[in-house]
């Protein structure tokens, strides 16, 4: 039996691979722990090492007619939002008893006690020293702990409805972000042009 190293190796192995049905060349991009396959404006995982077959390619390129969405779909967007929306729900019920932080350490502890036993199902190692943990550190903080700290202390003002959807507004607070540095360049050079005009 083979183990989860050999399928997912540590370092993705780039390859360039010729079809045999056609002379398309694929591009290998290595993405972490698997490659992505772009090929015709589409990516694909696979896992390094692997071959597919260039029929079984053919056969899961999706058309542009084909956007429809099957009940699997919506069984899974269901379940996702059931686990989304009942995180808010029984924080709500949490900060009524615990303090914002006591909840967030146990919201982020439950979490590590399900994903530790993944890692050493698929024998996925853990970093070694301080460097191999900075990112891991880096991330926690940005992604964890700011965010699930002041979510959760907001929580304490308004309703769990109120705050999920405001949470639900982050792609569009993110693009009032993004945009702001592109509205502010084009002020800066237009503004030179209007003036010597």
């Amino acid at each position: 039996m083979r183990d989860a190293a050999d399928r997912w190796p540590l370092r993705a192995q780039v390859r360039l691979e010729i079809a045999r049905s056609s002379a398309r060349v694929r591009k290998a991009i290595p993405c972490g722990r698997a490659t992505f396959f772009q090929e015709s404006g589409g990516r694909r995982a696979v896992p390094c090492g692997k071959r597919r077959p260039d029929a079984d390619l053919q056969n899961r390129r999706m058309t542009s007619s084909d956007n429809r969405i099957d009940a699997r779909d919506w069984l899974l967007l269901s379940v996702l939002s059931v686990l989304w929306g009942g995180s808010f729900f029984f924080v709500g019920v949490a900060i009524r008893e615990l303090p914002p932080l006591t909840v967030v350490l146990l919201r982020v502890a439950l979490a590590a006690m399900v994903l530790l036993p993944v890692l050493w199902l698929y024998r996925i190692p853990l970093p070694k020293g301080i460097p191999g943990w900075r990112p891991f550190f880096a991330i926690a903080l940005l992604n964890n702990v700011l965010p699930f700290s002041l979510i959760v202390t907001g929580q304490t003002y308004i309703s769990s409805g109120l705050a999920s959807i405001l949470n639900a507004t982050t792609p569009l607070f993110t693009v009032l972000v993004m945009a702001a540095p592109v509205m502010k360049s084009c002020r800066r050079v237009a503004s030179p042009a209007s003036s010597s005009g």
